[in-house]
């Protein structure tokens, strides 16, 4: 992980994979500010791949995180530290997650889906 600042806000980008470390509940801060998108580079393409992966611990504690979908965006799914010390975002989520509209509200109909 690297530190990166955007605004006033601190993060965590992982070097290899570009995903973001958000402490707690500063995901929704940052996605208020605007430009907030720029703090997402990496490409989705590598984000969907690593958000496949299972049994990735938390920076802060260790403990495996829990996969969730986003209440809003339902087609938005981060990993959340159990023990609340924050949210991971594969590349390109954030960027997804700051881009909201009423096409998400579609997304997270199981009809939309193909379910």
């Amino acid at each position: 992980m690297e530190a990166i600042s955007f605004q006033d806000h601190n993060l965590q980008r992982c070097t290899q994979c570009q995903g973001i470390w958000f402490e707690q509940a500063q995901h929704k801060l940052v996605k208020r500010e605007k430009g907030a998108e720029s703090v997402d580079i990496g490409k989705s393409a590598v984000g969907r791949e690593y958000d496949k992966m299972e049994n990735v611990p938390c920076p802060d504690c260790g403990i495996l995180l829990e996969r969730r979908p986003d209440a809003l965006q339902p087609h938005i799914f981060y990993d959340v530290c159990p023990q609340g010390h924050g949210i991971f975002f594969d590349a390109g989520e954030f960027r997804d997650f700051v881009k909201e509209d009423i096409m998400d509200f579609f997304k997270g109909l199981p009809w939309f889906r193909g379910a």
